[in-house]
């Protein structure tokens, strides 16, 4: 509290010059005001721009016929695709059915543990059959060779590390049946 002189002294300057006490408070709002806004733009600068940025929030997948339809724009790069994998008699492939004639995507699995897991994983939920698997598929997309996969028959090629949110669309003994020759039921769990 303070003393009882300062303050008559305070109230007589504020009544005496009331123009003055305006402009001071107008200045104490507005170096509130910029402080704040110093503040929010060092704090956006220090947030990532995106939430598909932050770390353990895994970024939406990419369409696989856009992949498929702008191969250049993802040869070399990681992806993260929605698809249909089958594997079927010297098939390993990833498919939607608007853009299977676009361009065939061979898949082989790369060195590390996680890759191993990942085919682990497809292997499990086919039964160790063949059969056609949807899902959640991350790997390097290949483009440039264009070849690859038996004979050579495949424009692409995805190389995986992970695989997730596996649906089994078909697992028959000896059969990965083409898009073409699935039942409705089947049809309709198959990438579109």
């Amino acid at each position: 509290m303070m003393p009882l002189t300062i303050k008559k002294r305070t109230e007589r300057r504020r009544l005496c010059h009331p123009h003055r006490t305006r402009i001071l408070e107008q200045m104490m709002s507005t170096a509130v005001l910029f402080t704040f806004l110093a503040q929010a733009v060092a704090l956006s600068k220090s947030c990532p721009a995106s939430t598909s940025q932050l770390q353990g929030v895994p970024k939406p997948p990419t369409p696989l016929c856009e992949v498929v339809r702008s191969p250049g724009r993802f040869d070399g790069h990681e992806v993260t695709v929605y698809a249909t994998y089958r594997l079927s008699f010297e098939v390993a492939e990833l498919y939607c059915l608007s853009c299977f004639d676009e361009g065939r995507i061979w898949v082989t699995f790369d060195d590390s543990s996680q890759a191993n897991k990942a085919g682990s994983q497809l292997t499990r939920v086919l039964h160790k059959k063949m059969g056609n698997v949807t899902g959640i598929f991350t790997g390097v997309f290949h483009s440039e060779k264009h070849t690859y996969g038996h004979m050579g028959l495949y424009h692409y090629e995805v190389v995986l590390h992970s695989v997730s949110n596996l649906e089994v669309v078909d697992s028959r003994d000896h059969l990965g049946l083409a898009p073409s020759t699935l039942d409705p039921a089947s049809r309709a769990k198959v990438c579109q």
